[in-house]
């Protein structure tokens, strides 16, 4: 027997107020003084100690009532059957295995697996066992079974996965196959792992059922020394030499130290070699020394690209503990040429040095700029351009040029449009995008203007948003106009004083309603000029990445990724086939050859990246010397840093608490129909209290109506009768 509330027994000291009511509440004598006792008749006389002990049954009735609710309240449980339940029920052992790709150094998968075999082996023939393989994501090999050579088996079976750590799903998923199973005597939960810091973050919460025996596995703390170099990262440099384009590498090299043997070894440092291997051949070798807990840049010399063609290449550091980081696979193609027309005022100054000069030292695209003088312009200037900028140029434009450049827009194709002198509400360009000014703002004489906000979510200020990444404010703005926003427009900056600093026409919102509402093109619009008569923008650190954004969101173009980390998603731009017969599409080969056939002739795919490597997109109908699309994939960083995490707080953070007592352990583990039933106590104790206080009540009237009234008389000379 156990009580759910054992707190409600203090009532039991109520049982002494009634006590308390009948012996404050006991018969007295009256004295009522006659002259004369002739009219009295005589009564037998009964002692005071004789008549309390006649009222003894009814304080007990009274009593046993109190003492019933005070029972009834405390919520009694019947433990009988659980507790003998419970002697005799199985275990579950429930082991959790780590296979992130930490877990290949040295010998530790071999330990791992070794004490999960170990723990399956020690079940009884009753006993019963589940196995969970965890990463970075927890899965559930089977469900608890009592087949211990099968869960050995899946123990055999698992194999280490290029991903990164995670205790938490882990945990939950624990949680939940010990809360199902809560019907047997003992719950064990065993975590083998190297418990990487990595693994668990304070900002995680998981708790275990109560009950349950936690024990932990830790196949990195025998290990005499831990360190590890990882290739983490690469950067290229492209550049131009004539008609060649040639790419620098440089691959960053990481040397961790978690533990070291002795003080001599605490000064070694590493020395290995790196090579860059380009198409699976080895090209260039460097040697590299780092101590303990450093990082470093190797450097490779330029490389050539060929053009048209997609290279692959791998870094490859040789000679570690730990293999799955040595290599940074990456996919290095051709840079994309985006073609840009400056068109500039008539006259002999150059005001198109300044974005000339920008563009031109373009990598990532690289920029053709060609340069037009408005009155030199041909509509044949704009084929193979994806970009036209006007710099304060857009009145000397004649009609036929601007239509010219406003159906190169309808086309897709991207306009930044600068205005200064001589705007009007009646030029033809302006007036064709809906353009026009409020009123020119003069700054010369007080404060200068400055740029006060922009949209960091707009691709053109995206490369802004982090702290520290561009200061717009020192530029100053001594003119610009006030532009009227167009109906549909977005001001995507504005200046100090409110007015629009960079207008985002969208295709939607071109006016005049003709054949400029089927504008499918970008146009960007400037209140002042690229160069230095209006403004100080040019002369900023910012003008540089603020050009290249510009003319690269204009152009619709997006660097092509070089490389994914295993676990991400990665957005593959599928060319459009020319499918044959249904059913043709792509095959995507992955690292490990495992082919995936995508139904599709053309479009966007979105890959989860599960294998370090080199995906590969090809046709189901293309010929095999059609080069495939190639996407690489790497390790996470974040797996390569073998930090101990601290157990004793891990531990303590999903032990279950230590206030809940074996009465609620074992009521946790009942079903809800179970747990019901064994507390139906507490509505017997109160009807049995009810019925005694109805009794309580019957007594008691009749008692009293039973009871003949006793007086007592004393004669003047003391006698009493």
């Amino acid at each position: 027997m156990g009580l759910l509330a054992p707190l409600f027994l203090l009532g039991l000291a109520a049982v002494a107020v009634p006590i308390l009511i009948h012996l404050r509440l006991r018969h007295r004598s009256r004295v009522v003084r006659f002259p004369s006792l002739m009219f009295i008749s005589q009564a037998p006389y009964r002692s005071m100690r004789r008549r309390r002990l006649r009222d003894v049954l009814l304080l007990l009735m009274r009593c046993l009532a109190v003492a019933l609710l005070a029972l009834a309240f405390a919520r009694p449980l019947w433990q009988g059957d659980a507790a003998a339940g419970t002697a005799s029920s199985s275990r579950l052992v429930v082991v959790l295995l780590d296979n992130s790709f930490s877990m290949g150094f040295g010998d530790r998968w071999q330990r791992a697996a070794a004490a999960a075999e170990s723990a399956f082996g020690d079940l009884d023939a009753a006993d019963r066992g589940a196995l969970v393989v965890y990463s970075d994501e927890a899965e559930l090999q089977s469900a608890p079974t009592t087949d211990a050579a099968l869960l050995a088996a899946m123990v055999q079976d698992v194999e280490v996965a290029p991903r990164s750590t995670s205790l938490l799903p882990a945990i939950q998923m624990a949680r939940g196959v010990l809360t199902e199973a809560a019907e047997l005597g003992r719950r064990e939960l065993l975590i083998v792992s190297d418990f990487q810091r990595s693994s668990w973050t304070p900002e995680n919460v998981a708790a275990l059922p109560a009950g349950v025996e936690l024990r932990l596995v830790d196949v990195g703390g025998e290990d005499e020394e831990v360190r590890n170099a990882a290739v983490t990262d690469v950067v290229f440099d492209h550049s131009r030499s004539g008609d060649r384009e040639q790419v620098g590498i440089a691959a960053r090299v990481s040397h961790l130290v978690v533990r070291e043997p002795s003080a001599a070894a605490a000064g070694t440092p590493l020395r290995a070699e790196v090579d860059l291997l380009l198409d699976r051949e080895v090209v260039q070798t460097r040697a590299v020394e780092l101590g303990a807990d450093s990082s470093t840049m190797v450097n490779f010399a330029p490389e050539v690209l060929e053009r048209q063609r997609t290279t692959r290449g791998t870094v490859r550091l040789r000679d570690d503990a730990l293999a799955a980081d040595n290599e940074f696979r990456f996919v290095l193609s051709p840079a994309h040429e985006v073609g840009v027309l400056v068109i500039e005022p008539d006259g002999d100054r150059r005001r198109g040095r300044y974005l000339e000069e920008a563009l031109a030292l373009g990598r990532r695209p690289f920029f053709r700029v060609n340069r037009v003088q408005a009155s030199g312009f041909q509509r044949s200037m704009l084929d193979g351009k994806s970009v036209v900028v006007i710099n304060d140029a857009a009145q000397q434009l004649s009609a036929s040029a601007g239509n010219a450049v406003a159906g190169f827009v309808r086309n897709g194709g991207g306009l930044l449009l600068s205005v200064e002198r001589g705007m009007t509400q009646a030029a033809g360009l302006l007036r064709e995008f809906g353009v026009t000014s409020e009123r020119q703002a003069d700054r010369l004489s007080g404060s200068a203007g400055s740029l006060a906000w922009f949209d960091t979510g707009h691709p053109v200020f995206d490369v802004f948003a982090a702290a520290r990444s561009g200061d717009f404010s020192s530029a100053s703005f001594f003119r610009y106009h006030r532009l009227v926003l167009p109906e549909g427009a977005a001001a995507i900056a504005r200046f100090d004083d409110g007015a629009p600093a960079l207008l985002d026409l969208m295709p939607e919102t071109a006016e005049d309603g003709g054949a400029a509402g089927a504008a499918s093109g970008r146009v960007l619009v400037l209140p002042t000029s690229f160069d230095t008569f209006w403004n100080t923008l040019p002369l900023q650190a910012v003008f540089l990445p603020f050009v290249h954004r510009s003319v690269e969101y204009l152009a619709g173009y997006s660097l092509p990724r070089s490389w994914y980390r295993v676990g991400e998603v990665a957005q593959v731009e599928l060319p459009g086939g020319q499918a044959e017969s249904e059913g043709d599409g792509y095959v995507s080969v992955a690292p490990s050859g495992r082919e995936s056939r995508i139904d599709a002739d053309g479009g966007g795919l979105l890959l989860d990246v599960e294998e370090p490597g080199f995906y590969e997109f090809r046709e189901v109908r293309a010929d095999v010397s059609i080069e495939p699309l190639t996407l690489a994939s790497n390790v996470p960083v974040a797996e390569s840093d073998l930090s101990r995490l601290d157990l004793d707080e891990f531990m303590s953070r999903i032990r279950p608490r230590e206030e809940e007592s074996a009465s609620a352990t074992e009521a946790a583990a009942l079903t809800p129909e179970e747990r019901e039933r064994r507390q139906r106590l507490w509505w017997f104790l109160i009807a049995a209290a009810a019925l005694v206080l109805a009794a309580e009540t019957l007594f008691g009237n009749r008692r009293r109506a039973a009871a003949a009234p006793v007086v007592t008389a004393w004669s003047p000379s003391g006698e009493q009768s």
